[in-house]
């Protein structure tokens, strides 16, 4: 389908208002939740504009507060991330549904304030709805709900914060947030010591929020040099997880892994890309020839992320030579 055709635009505008009508009458399927957030996420505003109002924003928001699914939870708040904060819904109707989701620190409300606060910022219109002082009162209470006792709780707030870090929420000069900002690290760097799926993820998303430019004697920053500690994991699946993360943290926005989750489209990256590809790539390679074997063995599955993912000239030239 040629997105750009008018006639392609009104098939898939009733194709949404059908998947809409579908996913209320069948309590939200998940599987439809995604087939929708699909189809929002590579269709334009124009495209999207005759499905936005404000009827159908809260029929969604209401469904999601009811859900308890964790991935139901992500997919019904990517969505309402998408037609909340586009043009059709005012300032007015986007302020009243952010304080509602200030009211309470469940995993849900808190996962919905995330989606929505990272998408206005991207469109360029947080600034003229949020303040810088209620996005960090309520990073004060995400910072507390990291110390949960419940792996749930723990694991929304890891997903708002990576959405927030990747969106260019948390890159304001603010020494409060400094301040906070350098709390969460340290507490997810535990989490991702202690192999946490959703904290490596939320480590690579987060290090897009601070100067990749402060780096040790190996020429490796904070968020690198963890990444690296994590070679000794006896669990495959994680070090291909990490091997994700690397190529975020090489190139940022321009990382394959980033760019499927930049879903409101013809927007630009809204994050600098950190162009850490070649002190990176240079590590991996190394990894890839040391005596230790779990080192050797997790070197080679980050160097095949970084060929998948990553695309760089620097790296193609290195590739030839390895």
């Amino acid at each position: 389908i040629d997105m750009n055709k008018e006639s392609s635009s009104d098939t898939i505008g009733q194709f949404l208002t059908i998947l809409f009508k579908t996913a209320s009458k069948s309590g939200f399927n998940l599987e439809i939740l995604k087939i929708i957030y699909k189809l929002l996420s590579v269709s334009s505003d124009n495209t999207i504009s005759g499905v936005v109002n404000d009827d159908n924003v809260d029929n969604f928001l209401n469904s999601a507060l009811s859900l308890y699914s964790d991935e139901s939870v992500h997919y019904t708040s990517a969505i309402i991330g998408i037609l909340a904060t586009h043009s059709n819904i005012n300032n007015d109707s986007i302020s009243k549904i952010i304080s509602l989701l200030s009211t309470k620190q469940t995993p849900v409300y808190i996962t919905l304030w995330g989606f929505i606060v990272s998408r206005l910022q991207i469109r360029g219109r947080l600034d003229s709805i949020l303040g810088p002082d209620l996005i960090i009162s309520q990073l004060v209470n995400i910072t507390r709900a990291l110390d949960s006792s419940s792996s749930r709780d723990v694991n929304s707030v890891l997903d708002v914060i990576g959405q927030l870090s990747a969106f260019g929420c948390l890159s304001f000069d603010n020494p409060e947030l400094i301040n906070l900002k350098k709390e969460i690290k340290g507490k997810i760097r535990k989490l991702v010591l202690k192999q946490n799926q959703a904290a490596i993820t939320c480590w690579a998303y987060l290090s897009m929020s601070f100067d990749s430019s402060d780096s040790n004697d190996e020429g490796l920053n904070e968020f690198e040099t963890t990444l690296y500690q994590t070679y000794n994991t006896k669990h495959t699946d994680y070090l291909f997880n990490v091997g994700e993360c690397w190529t975020i943290l090489a190139n940022g926005w321009e990382s394959k892994i980033l760019k499927r989750f930049n879903d409101i489209q013809s927007v630009p990256n809204p994050v600098k890309n950190p162009n850490r590809v070649k002190i990176i790539f240079e590590i991996i390679m190394k990894a890839c020839f040391n005596n230790k074997p779990s080192l050797r063995k997790a070197g080679c599955i980050w160097l095949l992320s970084m060929v998948q993912y990553s695309y760089d000239v620097i790296m193609t030239e290195k590739v030839k030579d390895f």
